[in-house]
């Protein structure tokens, strides 16, 4: 007979983002949720939990743009462009938001969420919406090395899953007001 191991160490992300995405895991195969921490060292931990946006518009994007343009520019040594992951529809708003904010290629790259798989990318944002299935979602989950951030159009979490993770503070929501 085979035993069958599950790997729990991520090696691609931080502590944070490998816990969100291992539980994501967790939830499509119908298991409990495991604290993965003492799987990682203390350099891998102590990063910002992903972050859920609810009720997004064009103005609040080009803020959390902008806000994610600053913690690359105070974390890290090296410039690298931020990855924004979208399904095909929404690439036309997030080149005009692109645009407005005078963002040059290697500030700001734009990828079809099909685009990245098998890829990683140390910041990540991505539009999350109804048409998302599991899979993409998981793909999305799993590109971040080092900081996640999700946007929703909607007022609340569209998909069951992010809600649990929610409830497990395995992610931070934020609701905007209009």
């Amino acid at each position: 007979k085979y035993k069958i191991f599950s790997l729990t160490h991520n090696y691609r992300q931080v502590y944070e983002l490998a816990q969100m995405a291992y539980n994501y895991r967790q939830l499509l195969d119908n298991k409990e949720f495991v604290d993965i921490q003492k799987e990682y060292f203390e350099n891998q931990k102590g990063f910002d939990k992903p972050k859920y946006y609810l009720f997004v518009d064009s103005i609040a994007i080009g803020k959390i743009l902008q806000d994610l343009l600053q913690y690359r520019n105070d974390t890290f040594l090296q410039t690298f462009p931020i990855a924004f992951v979208c399904q095909n529809h929404h690439k036309q708003q997030i080149t005009n938001i692109k645009n407005s904010l005078n963002l040059q290629d290697k500030d700001l790259q734009i990828l079809d969420v099909n685009q990245v798989q098998g890829k990683q990318y140390p910041i990540v944002i991505a539009i999350i919406d109804k048409i998302i299935d599991d899979n993409l979602l998981y793909v999305i989950l799993t590109r971040a090395q080092y900081s996640l951030t999700m946007l929703s159009f909607e007022e609340k979490i569209i998909h069951n899953n992010i809600e649990k993770l929610a409830q497990h503070k395995n992610i931070k929501v934020i609701k905007l007001s209009k």
